[in-house]
């Protein structure tokens, strides 16, 4: 079957990582409430020793600012006055500095940058340079060994630059540079071992899967699964496993090679279910083969799930019919048992009477006992 093969940048462009509201909150200027004003922009002895460095009031607080939004962010943002106003007064009178609100104004790209080095080298913090990125990528690509998911990556990221003390880079160099890419390098990893280990053989049954059966995908019938436990849908995912078995024995055979984790291949058999099996088809063969590979496996495990909990609930019927079926049994038991012995003690009236006579015979005594008894 031919395809249209997909390029990194292509995958890259594609990859989804925060929507716009995280976005916002990661890389947006703080929108601060006055509490956390009195938390940021609160000065320690060596901050304001710093703050005083620049001898002009208009400057100090422009630095103090600075320095408020990197505690809060762990990075500096561009600084339009009307926009950061309400902070800048609140500085004023919060560090008591003697400045007019009216004498505030943009500084000079040179001080906003002195301002933002003395920042780094007080909080130990340091531009992401070209050096910086390369290390993130490594720590990240090998991330994606653990785990390809974007968001994992993410976070292994955010991690990586917290504890280098590094300013996170902007989100496209994030997205497509270092995830997307770390991603993509991985995928080209997993292509070249199945180049290796995949016969055109395995590839056409591959490729079969994406052959209509009854006007639909056969993968889209293997992914069904049954809609409860009863026989007839466990007679159908028997079916089912038939078919899968093949497939099972080669992802058993092929995935060792590949060496990814639980956690990797559950996330790449997830990508079967999340595109469409039209939207897989136009993928490209060799990273598609990677997908299926871990769903037929995962799938082929999950059906004895699903006929060990339909057996299990068969149990489950069988005991509880029985169980029903006794406590029926035994109350019918204690009814007739109670029956009984009210007529027991009926007869033994009979003998224990002191108005019978002594020489009474047994055919006069039980024409005197009830008529059940």
């Amino acid at each position: 079957m031919s395809r249209t093969p997909t390029t990194a940048a292509q995958r890259a462009k594609r990859l989804h990582l925060l929507d716009a509201a995280e976005i916002t909150a990661l890389y947006d200027r703080p929108q601060f409430t006055d509490e956390e004003r009195a938390y940021y922009f609160t000065l320690t002895p060596s901050e304001v020793a710093h703050m005083q460095t620049f001898t002009e009031g208009a400057v100090q607080v422009v630095f103090v600012l600075q320095l408020g939004y990197f505690k809060a962010k762990q990075r500096f943002f561009s600084l339009e006055l009307a926009e950061v106003r309400t902070d800048l007064i609140f500085i004023l009178g919060h560090a008591r500095l003697a400045v007019a609100p009216d004498d505030l104004r943009t500084l000079n790209p040179r001080t906003i940058q002195q301002q933002r080095q003395l920042i780094l080298e007080h909080v130990r913090y340091r531009y992401t340079h070209a050096a910086e990125r390369a290390q993130a990528y490594h720590i990240v690509l090998q991330a994606a060994r653990i785990s390809p998911k974007p968001q994992y990556l993410l976070r292994i990221l955010l991690q990586h630059c917290a504890a280098e003390r590094v300013i996170l880079p902007g989100y496209t160099t994030v997205q497509e540079t270092i995830i997307g890419t770390a991603i993509t390098a991985e995928e080209e990893r997993l292509i070249a071992i199945l180049q290796l280990h995949l016969t055109p053989g395995d590839c056409a049954a591959l490729e079969a899967l994406f052959e209509k059966q009854d006007g639909r995908y056969r993968l889209t019938l293997l992914q069904r699964s049954p809609k409860d436990f009863s026989h007839g849908q466990l007679r159908q995912e028997r079916g089912r496993g038939a078919e899968l078995l093949p497939f099972y024995a080669l992802a058993t055979r092929v995935l060792p090679y590949l060496a990814i984790s639980q956690e990797g291949m559950a996330y790449y058999a997830s990508l079967v279910g999340y595109y469409t099996a039209t939207r897989l088809n136009d993928l490209d063969s060799w990273i598609i083969y990677v997908y299926l590979l871990c769903f037929l496996q995962q799938r082929y495990r999950r059906l004895h799930d699903h006929v060990l909990s339909g057996f299990m609930q068969a149990v489950k019927a069988y005991r509880d019919a029985a169980t029903a079926a006794a406590e029926t049994a035994t109350a019918a038991y204690r009814v007739t048992v109670t029956e009984d012995l009210v007529r027991a003690g009926q007869v033994l009236h009979i003998f224990t009477d002191d108005q019978m006579p002594p020489d009474l015979t047994f055919a006069t005594a039980q024409a005197r006992a009830p008529s059940r008894c």
